[in-house]
């Protein structure tokens, strides 16, 4: 036997007789569901991308609406602030109001009585 026979390695590729098929079905199968986890992924991402592009008008009219709504908030506290101002000024030259069970103290609410009109009364303005 010539030496260079025994030296050379085997220049092409072979599939041994002693890998079993279902090993090869397995790989082929694995590698099937991979490519469609794979695709299935990025049309989730696609889908994603575009909720989110149809959503992003609405963030900024939240931020808006949020601004508008601190600006309403801090009109009541100045509407609140000037009621009790109100009222205190009321209690300072008199008595002190009394509630309905005839402690004093400050008043917190108005109360305003309004008679009922007769049903043979016409209504003002009429």
């Amino acid at each position: 036997m010539p030496p260079q026979a025994v030296l050379l390695p085997y220049k092409h590729w072979h599939l041994d007789k002693r890998v079993p098929l279902a090993l090869i079905l397995t790989i082929v199968i694995k590698t099937a569901g991979l490519l469609w986890w794979a695709s299935s992924l990025s049309e989730r991402v696609n889908s994603l991308e575009r909720t989110r592009e149809a959503t992003a008008p609405q963030a900024d009219r939240l931020t808006r609406v949020e601004v508008k709504l601190e600006g309403v908030q801090s009109g009541t506290d100045e509407i609140k602030r000037l009621i009790r101002a109100s009222l205190n000024t009321k209690n300072r030259g008199g008595q002190p109001s009394r509630s309905r069970n005839g402690a004093s103290g400050e008043s917190t609410c108005a109360v305003v009585r309004l008679s009922p009109r007769s049903p043979r009364s016409p209504a003002p303005g009429r």
